[in-house]
């Protein structure tokens, strides 16, 4: 996994932490992972979170993501967490905000700050 975009299965460039599919991209972020690739079970999961019910389905992720990338997201040594803020207008059609529920049990699992307001839209 490249440890600077989180693409699955990627060789990175020697001495840098880049792989072929973003060492030109410029992000405004130092680093990111994925449980895996979005397909199949995981996207099913991803998908139903974002939908009215989809609470338990966004803490499930956030659980299975400590679970299977806890030790690497600790050795980021982040200072705190918050979601990406959801538009207004789609959070009202959902009535759920998978990326709240995601974000704030991260942070409980990592101990790290949780500020969900943040950052705005």
């Amino acid at each position: 996994m490249c440890q600077r975009c989180g693409a699955g299965q990627v060789a990175q460039f020697p001495g840098e932490n880049k792989c072929a599919a973003c060492h030109k991209a410029k992000f405004r972020f130092d680093r990111a992972t994925a449980l895996g690739p979005y397909d199949n079970r995981l996207r099913d999961m991803v998908l139903a979170a974002k939908h009215p019910g989809g609470s338990p389905g966004a803490f499930a992720l956030g659980r299975l993501l400590l679970a299977h990338r806890g030790e690497l997201l600790e050795s980021w040594q982040v200072d705190l967490v918050c979601p990406v803020p959801m538009h207004w207008r789609r959070r009202m059609a959902r009535r759920a905000n998978s990326a709240t529920l995601f974000a704030e049990t991260l942070a409980r699992g990592l101990r790290r700050p949780y500020l969900p307001r943040l950052v705005h839209r």
